[in-house]
């Protein structure tokens, strides 16, 4: 099943989900739907996955960890993780200290070093997890 790309429901559910300015949602979800006006549930579902947070405020953060290194360290990735996010998608004062500690070991398991890659995944699965806890909370 395909949902018109115009939908007023949709496009406040891409808005909410993603962070996105609803101006925005329309022309991205158009480019998703590969110009036709209707977007199917895969493709929706990818979207909605691969835009939870934007890109570049953790670029910006990696780039401070790792510096002129080519990868950052496993303990300064966990210790930023949580800002990035925050950033990301707000910060709620009822999500407990342990709630992120859980979120941060989950994504970013082990110790080492992490790649850009490794850590735009960490990122991306970290703020599809937030905003998927709050919208079950709603």
């Amino acid at each position: 099943a395909e949902i018109s790309i115009t939908n007023e429901a949709l496009l406040s559910l891409a808005a909410k989900s993603t962070g996105m300015p609803k101006e925005e949602v329309g022309g991205e979800l158009l480019r998703v739907a590969s110009g036709t006006a209707e977007i199917s549930l895969p493709a929706l579902i990818g979207f909605l996955r691969s835009n939870a947070a934007p890109d570049a405020p953790a670029i910006a953060a990696y780039q401070r960890m790792c510096g002129r290194g080519a990868d950052a360290k496993a303990e300064s990735c966990r210790r930023t993780l949580r800002p990035a996010i925050e950033e990301a998608v707000g910060l709620r004062p009822e999500e407990a200290i342990s709630y992120w500690d859980r979120l941060v070991q989950q994504v970013l398991p082990d110790a080492g070093y992490v790649s850009l890659e490794r850590w735009l995944g960490a990122y991306g699965r970290a703020a599809r997890t937030v905003r998927l806890m709050r919208v079950q909370a709603t």
